[in-house]
């Protein structure tokens, strides 16, 4: 992930993070320790616009 930051303009960190139907995550790359503390909270609190993009994709996958 430390690739994606150094070729991105103005972005200082990234992770990617897979998650299932059932709200399990699994991280599977983070740039630093920062990156993959900000993913934990915002996966912890349901927060965040990790989260709200997940939300957005489940709420277009049921309709609603």
């Amino acid at each position: 992930m430390l690739g994606v930051v150094q070729v991105l303009p103005g972005v200082d960190a990234a992770a990617l993070v897979l998650r299932d139907d059932a709200r399990a995550q699994e991280m599977v790359s983070a740039s630093d320790g920062w990156a993959a503390s900000v993913e934990e909270v915002q996966y912890t609190l349901d927060e965040g616009p990790a989260a709200e993009a997940l939300q957005a994709v489940a709420r277009c996958w049921s309709g609603t």
